[in-house]
């Protein structure tokens, strides 16, 4: 049997290296299944579930989702309710599902996007004069 050994200085950026790789092509195909133009939102969301209460602030948004980030999404599967405050107006409530999380180099959760369920006429139609109103998500980011 053979000993384990601890990985060089070399080996360990390696790996860093790698599962930044990873990480970055795992968004890519991320964005490569959705299907609206993201946009930057920056506001406080509030997150309800059955069983939770999670409070967070967008980074962007589309017709079909919102990325929250949160240091304690709710699972994924999960159905929750969020209350999406934009300043200057009453907070958009939305009903959605937690779709994916994103995690940090430490691999702690960072975020959670969440994809929307049966939007009503109303959070449909708030949705959509946010989207005019925005800026568009960069296609590309700069890797460290």
């Amino acid at each position: 049997m053979s000993d384990w050994t601890e990985a060089t200085e070399k080996e360990r950026v390696e790996m860093a290296d790698a599962e930044r790789a990873a990480r970055a092509q795992r968004e890519r195909l991320a964005a490569e299944r959705r299907v609206g133009m993201r946009m930057v939102l920056h506001a406080q969301v509030n997150l309800k579930s059955e069983s939770n209460f999670f409070m967070g602030f967008t980074e962007n948004i589309s017709e079909g989702g919102i990325f929250v980030s949160t240091l304690s999404p709710p699972d994924m599967g999960e159905v929750v309710e969020l209350a999406v405050g934009v300043e200057g107006s009453e907070p958009i409530s939305i009903k959605g599902t937690v779709r994916w999380h994103r995690t940090g180099e430490d691999g702690h959760p960072t975020g959670c996007g969440v994809q929307f369920d049966n939007l009503d006429d109303n959070a449909r139609r708030t949705i959509e004069m946010l989207l005019v109103t925005l800026e568009k998500e960069p296609l590309f980011h700069d890797i460290d």
